[in-house]
């Protein structure tokens, strides 16, 4: 941690995040926030504080979305009426559909009771005892691409998205720090090539071990793991073509071989980065979804 740049530490180590905990970059996160069934999956709250930030953008004043009437309305509706059946082609209609809860088709309304299920061209202009419902009306940024369209087509859906996508790629910036796998933790299929390294640490299912320094005794570690786990593995072919195992230490080229059991030995004569390739196959033959992380010193 900087203690003189405290914001820039807190970005490099959100940045050095794995797996499930991954910081993703803006191609990873748009590729889902496109597709992503925004307004049943997530819950009211989070949902509002993703509105209040587009809406606000990059500006000061924050709008307090707790005060107003403010409700989130599909623009395709849930429940539509009969014209959209005369708005739209069939296929039109079934991408509509489609895109129903996805970030595209929401926006913010104070009229959603009014605005309803009706066709598009209503829900723009609606303004029933000059009660400017419509989304005409509308002073929210959310509601600016609908004020200047007259349809609710596929491109349509697409043209907002990639308004809405800029808008939160400016709000949202991935932090502009440079990460290299020397100093982080990496999960060992992605790892470099061990030769000549050293281990800081490794984590096999979310537990460190710091005796760990090196990647024969990785080896050890792995294979006795698995050993104990499911030994009559180890006797398949699978295994035995890649690993040879015997009770006669004296067919083995190692001076130093692993001990499995009280009976049986394994070779250990691998360079590192044959272990490495090793301790994945293992890992996949177990097919038990083991994470085994890696820190090289």
């Amino acid at each position: 941690m900087d203690k003189n740049n405290y914001v820039k530490s807190l970005e490099e180590y959100l940045c050095k995040l794995e797996f499930s905990l991954k910081f993703p970059k803006d191609e990873e996160f748009i590729s889902k926030f496109k597709e992503k069934n925004i307004y049943e999956s997530i819950a009211q709250k989070k949902k509002m504080y993703l509105f209040n930030k587009l809406e606000q953008g990059l500006g000061k004043e924050v709008v307090d979305f707790n005060k107003t009437d403010l409700t989130i309305e599909h623009i395709f509706p849930q429940n539509p009426d009969g014209a959209w059946e005369e708005d739209l082609t069939e296929e039109e209609y079934s991408i509509a559909e489609k895109n129903l809860h996805k970030i595209a088709n929401l926006t913010l309304s104070a009229n959603n009771g009014a605005l309803g299920n009706k066709r598009f061209i209503e829900k723009k202009n609606m303004n029933i005892d000059n009660g400017q419902q419509g989304y005409i009306y509308s002073s929210l940024w959310l509601n600016e691409y609908l004020k200047q369209i007259e349809e609710w087509k596929p491109k349509n859906i697409k043209e907002r998205f990639e308004k809405i996508k800029e808008r939160f790629l400016k709000v949202w910036k991935y932090p502009n720090v440079i990460i290299t796998n020397g100093n982080v933790e990496v999960d060992i299929f992605e790892a470099d090539d061990p030769t000549g390294k050293k281990l800081e640490y490794i984590k096999f299912n979310g537990e460190e071990y710091n005796d760990i320094t090196d990647v024969s005794k990785l080896f050890s570690f792995i294979l006795k793991y698995y050993y104990s786990e499911k030994e009559e593995l180890f006797f398949t072919d699978e295994i035995q073509k890649v690993i040879k195992i015997t009770t006669n230490k004296k067919e083995l080229v190692s001076d130093y071989p692993i001990q499995l059991s009280d009976i049986y030995y394994a070779e250990n004569t691998y360079s590192s980065d044959k272990k490495f390739d090793l301790i994945k196959k293992l890992i996949d033959i177990f097919d038990r979804e083991d994470e085994l992380l890696i820190k090289y010193k």
